[in-house]
């Protein structure tokens, strides 16, 4: 991999109070979420989860704006170059298949061959709705699947800008100095570590909170490297954030209504699977040159 060229030596005093202001809202959250049951309590762990997400963002803003006093010129806030919105929905969504097929083959994941999580979420909808869907199951599924998938990360766009802008769009180019290997781990570290209360209340890895957090904070290093490419090869941070919610969205997808069983260390898209299947992207853009983008590319 190669390393971006320090434009100007690393100033660690922005990136510091950074990073205490956001954890420390995030973590504040959390515990509050964690005293209201956690996972247990659905509503409030859904809402509380979608709010910590424009954390990074918001207080990215707030010091560009007032503390480093940048501004937001050249932050990637422009569509940038708009094919690569098509190479992020079919690399993450490629990568989430093929996790789940090749999981599928071990003993670590069950997939519903059947189709009876699909019939029991259509006879649920039937039931609230006061009449049949109308709908063969196979049908449901490809009609959810449109939904999910393709509707889903331009719905939650917005979230999804507040981790991809904080993360990707503030505190990377602020590592940078360190060179491109050490900023995209420690940045991946970073995010990997403010997912951690998440971890801890069973989010992903239920009963892992050890185990949990260092395959999060993995796959974070990982995923995080592929979201920076994306952001410096398009020019736009909404790349980034389009390819974060493809993975979210095709990962619930599955396993809301694919996916039977499956064991969340070894198994699946968060599994050791699919951690290796994210290496080799990573191994690949390395290998062929495209991590040197990183830093050295001009942002919309």
């Amino acid at each position: 991999m190669t390393h971006a060229p320090a434009s100007h030596a690393m100033n660690w005093k922005p990136v510091v109070w950074y990073l205490g202001i956001v954890f420390a809202l995030t973590y504040g959250m959390n515990a509050w979420v964690f005293t209201q049951g956690g996972l247990s309590n659905p509503q409030v762990f859904t809402i509380s989860a979608a709010i910590q997400m424009l954390f990074p963002a918001m207080v990215a803003i707030i010091f560009r704006q007032f503390v480093t006093k940048e501004g937001f010129k050249h932050s990637g806030l422009k569509l940038g170059k708009k094919r690569y919105y098509a190479i992020a929905f079919g690399l993450m969504l490629g990568w989430v298949v093929l996790a789940i097929g090749l999981s599928a083959l071990t003993p670590w994941l069950t997939l519903d061959w059947g189709l009876t999580k699909v019939q029991g979420v259509m006879s649920k909808i039937a039931e609230n709705a006061g009449k049949p869907i109308g709908l063969p199951p196979v049908a449901f599924l490809g009609a959810a699947a449109l939904q999910a998938i393709v509707l889903g990360p331009i719905i939650g766009l917005p979230a999804l800008f507040g981790e991809e802008y904080g993360w990707r769009g503030y505190l990377l180019p602020k590592l940078l100095p360190l060179g491109t290997t050490k900023a995209l781990v420690l940045h991946g570290v970073i995010w990997g570590l403010w997912h951690a209360p998440l971890i801890a209340m069973g989010y992903n890895y239920p009963g892992q909170p050890v185990f949990g957090i260092l395959l999060m904070t993995a796959f974070c290093i990982l995923t995080g490297a592929i979201f920076a490419w994306l952001y410096y090869a398009s020019g736009s941070i909404w790349v980034a954030s389009y390819a974060h919610g493809v993975l979210n969205q095709s990962v619930s997808y599955a396993l809301a209504l694919l996916v039977v069983s499956y064991n969340s260390l070894l198994g699946g898209t968060l599994g050791l699977i699919g951690m290796a299947l994210l290496a080799l992207i990573v191994w690949g853009l390395a290998r062929t040159g495209r991590l040197a983008v990183i830093g050295n590319a001009p942002l919309s």
